[in-house]
């Protein structure tokens, strides 16, 4: 091959590599903001579950079952999206690899606390509502989703910024 035709190739190689890395920050901005939503609704469902432990008396052991079922299967479905955004991270900047490593772990963290409130009310006989273990478990599911909520918020919203700094020139792609 000439070296003219090396020459020529290499523009497009260039913007070949740009427009992957500029695919995966979009795709992984959405993702971040599909499994934010995700934990919103998480978090929505720990604190219908912290109403009931706050008037024991007044719901029943199947309201709790029905609401962890719930909590499992938001967690379930986020499963992939958070999967995916791992796989994305490699092609990304070295901030936003760092925060989608968090959320992995954060997601897992939460996924153990929703699992172990699910076992710990399989445990209770009776209203689960009255057992503070449970009511920790339940707490805790509601700060950690919500955590994890707010820093995916936060992460978007700065990835989106760089990618239209970055756009324009304001910053190179190469700084972090």
């Amino acid at each position: 091959m000439s070296l003219l035709a090396i020459l020529a190739l290499a523009p497009a190689s260039l913007l070949s590599a740009a427009n992957v890395k500029d695919a995966s920050l979009k795709e992984s901005i959405a993702l971040m903001q599909e499994i934010s939503g995700a934990t919103m609704g998480i978090r929505e469902t720990a604190a219908r579950i912290e109403s009931f432990n706050r008037t024991p008396l007044q719901l029943s052991r199947i309201s709790h079952t029905y609401q962890l079922n719930e909590l499992r299967e938001q967690m379930n479905a986020l499963a992939p999206a958070v999967g995916r955004l791992e796989e994305l991270s490699a092609s990304l900047g070295a901030s936003e690899q760092k925060t989608i490593a968090r959320a992995g772990i954060a997601a897992r963290t939460l996924a153990a606390e929703i699992n172990a409130t699910i076992l710990k009310q399989n445990e209770i006989d009776g209203n689960p509502s009255l057992n503070v273990d449970y009511c920790r478990l339940v707490e805790s599911v509601y700060k950690r989703a919500s955590s994890l909520n707010k820093t995916l918020d936060a992460a978007a919203d700065y990835s989106k910024a760089r990618g239209r700094a970055e756009q324009n020139g304001i910053i190179s792609a190469q700084s972090e």
